[in-house]
């Protein structure tokens, strides 16, 4: 019987934001804008996109210098996190295993920006919104849900442009990370008897569809639906859904 990697279900999974996938690059006088993959934002800011050199994108989504105090508390918190929360430690030892090692000292950039967090996987580093972060648990929470994505662009090489490959990757990220832990849809307001995760995957992962594709539910849903079976089964490097 094949062993089971253990997992510590940890507290700092639960989450308020909505993640989207996002794959282009531009340029402001006001800031500045980089290829992204995966910004997680709140579902208020998800309903504004536009299309930049081919690609949908938040109009809003310019990034700054954060203050040093934002800087300093999101480094400590992230400091702890790395140290401490088993998700990301585990998801930080398969990168390396899949092949991409991940230096931690350089992995997190800290920046001012109207989101969450971002994989950029042009520069290969995860970018924490210092200025959105309201607390350690919160960005454990961004931090895991961005390893997933950095994990599949590591073994796949995902077209992030092409909506089947997006919805499979917001699948397993929704579901993997801790997005979709039962208290977590409970203080959303959401219950119910018979396959709650699944319909919190479904959900989150049409929402990242409809913000960066700009494409109605139909459509994403249909997406999600196409490709729902193998994406959602795979839980590599899981085991099992944590």
């Amino acid at each position: 019987k094949k062993k089971k990697k253990k997992m510590e279900q940890s507290g700092s999974q639960s989450t308020t934001t909505t993640h989207s996938t996002l794959s282009s690059s531009s340029s402001s006088s006001s800031g500045r804008r980089r290829p992204w993959f995966a910004p997680s934002t709140s579902q208020k800011q998800q309903n504004s996109v536009q299309p930049a050199n081919g690609v949908k994108v938040p109009e809003s989504l310019v990034f700054k210098e954060c203050t040093e105090e934002e800087k300093e508390r999101c480094e400590r918190w992230t400091n702890n996190i790395v140290k401490n929360d088993p998700f990301v430690k585990f998801m930080l030892g398969h990168l390396d295993k899949a092949g991409c090692p991940v230096d931690v000292s350089k992995f997190f950039k800290y920046l001012h920006c109207p989101i969450s967090g971002a994989f950029d996987q042009v520069n290969n580093e995860i970018v924490l919104c210092a200025n959105t972060l309201t607390s350690e648990k919160h960005a454990g929470t961004v931090i895991t849900h961005e390893l997933i994505h950095a994990f599949d662009h590591c073994r796949g090489k995902v077209n992030f442009q092409n909506m089947e490959h997006l919805a499979c990757t917001e699948i397993r990220a929704a579901s993997l990370s801790g997005d979709c832990f039962f208290k977590n849809e409970l203080a959303r307001g959401n219950f119910a008897i018979k396959k709650q995760h699944q319909k919190c995957v479904r959900r989150r992962a049409s929402l990242s569809i409809q913000a960066v594709m700009e494409v109605d539910k139909e459509e994403a849903d249909k997406a999600v639906d196409k490709v729902w079976d193998t994406c959602f089964n795979d839980t590599e490097p899981f085991d099992y859904i944590p």
